[in-house]
């Protein structure tokens, strides 16, 4: 039975463990713009890509070979500050990331 239990402890810490990284990084995102801690708030954001992307990867292995970017939204979030330098098009695509990036957290949270 201890095995067992250990063999199920493992499996489950395995399983669990992407879903945590995403909810724990969440929950510090939060107190971040909480906090109005600009800098915590961006490294926080890329973080929590890096975990998405990780549970990505897990439950589509197909999607390991294409690259992503774990700093989009900071990206994104300069191409609407910026969007007297960026194209209509960019402008429109950056703000669909930053809408889908923040409904995506809502479920997180």
């Amino acid at each position: 039975e201890e095995f067992y239990m250990k063999c199920w402890h493992r499996i489950h810490t395995q399983v669990f463990e992407p879903i945590h990284n995403l909810v724990t990084t969440e929950k510090q995102l939060r107190a971040a713009e909480k906090d109005h801690d600009i800098a915590l708030k961006q490294d926080l954001e890329v973080q929590i890509m890096r975990h998405i992307i990780a549970l990505l990867d897990i439950m589509f292995p197909e999607t390991i070979a294409v690259p992503k970017l774990p700093n989009t939204i900071p990206l994104a979030e300069a191409a609407v500050f910026y969007q007297t330098k960026c194209s209509e098009e960019w402008c429109n695509l950056a703000k669909h990331v930053i809408k889908n990036f923040m409904e995506l957290r809502l479920l997180i949270g």
